[in-house]
């Protein structure tokens, strides 16, 4: 629709009034009527009937419905000098619009010459709205189609038909190839040749007429959009309390291609069930020509039994190409009539948890299909999971938090572990370092034996003068006797020498010794002792 946009998370029950409707109520002004059995004059019309109104100049068409907003669906006049494209309307939610004072019609012009689909919507009045009345002037050369209307808590719906769009959260979507296709998308592919008749006059008698008009039109698909998909296994379910059910949609090809085929199984309540085949031949008696057709009828069940039931389509096989792309079905609209008889009474269908399809933007017609039997009652709104979908990111961030401090734990204790195992490295190395060599000082007892006290003193003292840095060492090594260790800082006994040449031999090689130990010290330093 539409007729009106609701509010908040409440969802509209429009209402459908097709021009047959009208016609056998006499509910409409002088005109021409096309119904099933005529031969079509406009294609792609819902329910297979249209009306052509043939109004005196100053006569209204004054709609009255027991609802808050209407829409007019049908098809625009050419833009030919015979036919108007700015009427009088009488709004319904302008006060100063009274349908009965023609003083009181604004202006209104159609959306665009020829084209088919809603020509006017009206505002939404409020919720306890009883009735709301719309008037027409000056329509001549209007194809009018159907009426939408919605459907306020007392109206009564007993012998009425609902109308469901394919946006409308009622049906849930099953499989990931359905997309949404916007009304714009349709523009070449849906038109069609249609044909007014040449009105000289008011009134409808043969002798007024001066033939037809033919002319283009472009058909759009109701509410201006559709849900596409040529996915075998793809399909979708609705649940409604009613008596019969269709579905409508775009035809999935034009009639003069003999290329294309689809095939759908429809299973009401798991006990009806139906496969039902498409082809370029499937209604040889509507629109020809290489267009698609809307308002196409892919299924019908007509007296169902009084109460709740589950609709279940699938889409079975698909062949073919058409244009650019593979045979698809277009699913458009649903229509039923209601086992209720007032807003009060409509049950709520609750949908279970299932695979959401992806509707390429499909958007708000999207919602979680459901799995149980067509008489089973809940809430009727699609639950966004807002919290689920917020408490699964919040722990995967806390998840993913954890992990990582993990980590930087584990690394800095093996940092720590690396380094402490060198620390030990080293002070293992450093405790192992020896004194690079053992000095050993020459023992001078063998050398009084055979010299006098006086060499003795002298030598000694010569010693004590040239090199006291020994002195300390020579305590600690002793005075026993001599080492019969082979180290060249042996001194070789002095038991058979004498003289002071002996002493003098004895000082030069004490001298140079400390010289070599002094350069070793100098080289190597000794380790530290605490």
């Amino acid at each position: 629709m539409s007729a009106s946009t609701p509010a908040g998370d409440s969802e509209p029950v429009n209402v459908v009034i097709g021009a047959d409707a009208y016609w056998a109520a006499n509910d409409a002004p002088p005109g021409w009527g096309d119904g099933p059995s005529d031969d079509p004059s406009f294609h792609g019309r819902y329910n297979d009937s249209i009306f052509l109104p043939d109004p005196e100049p100053a006569d209204a068409w004054i709609f009255t419905v027991a609802g808050r907003a209407i829409s007019i669906h049908g098809i625009s006049p050419p833009k030919l000098a015979i036919y108007n494209q700015t009427i009088g309307i009488a709004n319904p939610d302008d006060a100063k619009a009274d349908p009965a004072k023609a003083g009181t019609y604004a202006r209104y012009t159609w959306p665009a010459p020829a084209i088919g689909g809603e020509l006017y919507s009206s505002g939404r009045l409020p919720a306890d709205t009883k009735q709301l009345k719309l008037g027409l002037l000056g329509y001549r050369g209007m194809a009018f189609n159907y009426v939408l209307y919605e459907a306020v808590e007392l109206t009564d719906l007993a012998g009425q038909t609902i109308l469901v769009d394919d946006t409308s959260k009622e049906i849930s979507w099953r499989g990931n190839g359905w997309k949404t296709r916007e009304a714009e998308e349709y523009k070449s592919a849906t038109r069609v040749q249609c044909e007014l008749i040449k009105l000289l006059g008011t009134g409808h008698e043969d002798d007024e007429i001066a033939g037809t008009a033919p002319f283009n039109a472009t058909m759009f698909p109701h509410g201006n959009s559709t849900h596409v998909s040529g996915t075998t296994g793809d399909g979708f379910e609705f649940r409604f309390a009613g008596t019969s059910i269709d579905v409508y949609g775009v035809s999935p090809g034009p009639i003069d291609l003999k290329t294309w085929r689809l095939t759908m199984s429809f299973s009401i309540d798991n006990t009806q069930n139906s496969t039902i085949s498409y082809t370029s031949g499937f209604q040889p008696d509507r629109n020809t020509g290489s267009a698609l057709t809307t308002h196409f009828l892919y299924f019908s069940a007509k007296s169902l039994s009084a109460g709740n039931h589950s609709l279940v389509a699938t889409i079975v096989d698909v062949a073919g190409v058409v244009g650019e792309e593979g045979t698809m079905a277009h699913i458009d609209y649903l229509t039923y009539e209601p086992s209720f008889t007032t807003l009060r009474d409509k049950p709520s269908f609750a949908t279970s948890a299932g695979n959401e399809s992806d509707t390429g933007g499909a958007g708000e017609g999207a919602t979680l299909p459901g799995t149980g039997g067509g008489d089973q009652a809940g809430t009727g709104k699609a639950r966004s999971p807002v919290a689920a979908i917020v408490g699964g990111v919040l722990g995967a961030v806390i998840l993913a938090a954890l992990i990582i401090l993990g980590l930087v734990c584990v690394r800095r204790r093996r940092r720590r572990r690396t380094r402490e195992q060198r620390l030990s490295q080293v002070e293992s190395d450093f405790t192992q370092v020896q004194e690079p060599f053992a000095v050993f000082q020459p023992s001078l007892a063998a050398m009084s034996e055979t010299s006098s006290i006086t060499q003795k003193q002298r030598a000694a003292g010569s010693l004590q003068e040239r090199s006291p840095r020994l002195e300390p060492q020579r305590a600690r090594s002793g005075s026993g006797p001599t080492s019969t260790d082979s180290s060249p800082f042996n001194v070789p006994s002095s038991e058979h020498a004498g003289g002071g040449a002996q002493v003098v031999e004895l000082d030069t090689r004490v001298r140079d010794l400390q010289r070599e130990v002094d350069l070793l010290r100098m080289e190597i330093a000794p380790p530290r002792y605490e």
